[in-house]
């Protein structure tokens, strides 16, 4: 907090010279020890969300609702904000801001940027995405949180489904917001126009992943994932059993 150290050294470094001031050597090994072995079903938990969802991205899994809500939001800068708060929060499913931002930034600035719509509106709505889904268990904070309370996680998630919806709603709302505020000066653009953008935006987002992606298996991932998606819900099996 004071920009003395790095932030990669600091959470090393800080509790081991604590630890020595207050214990042994051979203590602080052992604490090491059990402190790993309680953090690693978190670790596990997040590679695998990760993995996953990079996997499902890329097979395209996304790709025919990206593709619908860029038909959708045409050439209405209201329907543009509120198709991409939709498409973020999906898109932000797998609790990576990056990839939030690669794949609906690649589908929708050519829109933007020929209807003249602040690009300053997209990153928020996006940004508000990214807040909102990181809640997942898979996203980091809430795998933290469980963690150092030691109770598995899904006691945290499920919880939070409430927050999570009302940060969706107010998400749109603010969305909504920018696209009247917008609607007024930015658009002169024809339909056609726009719809071949959204055209050529998803033929890039195809071209990306064309080497793995599987269409006839798209129904089996999207069943694989509201597996996943009940399996957390009702508490089946442990969380971090699942990878």
């Amino acid at each position: 907090m004071t920009k003395r150290m790095s932030a990669l050294v600091a959470p090393a470094l800080v509790p081991i010279a604590f630890g020595l001031l207050v214990a042994s050597p051979d203590a602080i090994g052992k604490m090491m020890i059990e402190g790993v072995t309680k953090l690693a079903p978190t670790g596990v938990m997040l590679t695998f969300g990760i993995l996953y969802f990079s996997v499902m991205t890329d097979a395209g899994l996304f790709d025919p609702l990206i593709r619908m809500i860029a038909r959708v939001v045409g050439h209405d800068p209201h329907k543009l904000l509120l198709g991409t708060a939709i498409m973020g929060t999906l898109v932000a499913l797998d609790g990576d801001g990056a990839t939030t931002y690669v794949i609906c930034i690649t589908a929708l600035l050519p829109i933007y940027r020929r209807l003249g719509v602040r690009l300053q509106y997209m990153a928020t709505v996006l940004l508000m995405s990214i807040g909102i889904m990181n809640i997942v268990p898979w996203g980091g904070p809430t795998a933290r949180a469980a963690s150092a309370m030691h109770i598995d996680v899904t006691e945290v998630f499920v919880p939070l489904i409430p927050v999570m919806l009302m940060g969706f709603i107010y998400q749109l709302g603010v969305a909504s917001y920018f696209g009247i505020k917008d609607a007024s000066t930015s658009w002169h653009s024809s339909h056609a126009l726009v719809r071949s953008l959204s055209r050529a935006s998803s033929r890039r987002i195809r071209r990306h992943t064309t080497d793995s992606q599987r269409a006839s298996l798209l129904w089996v991932f999207g069943l694989v994932l509201e597996m996943l998606a009940a399996a957390l819900l009702l508490g089946v099996i442990p969380l971090i059993a699942i990878p």
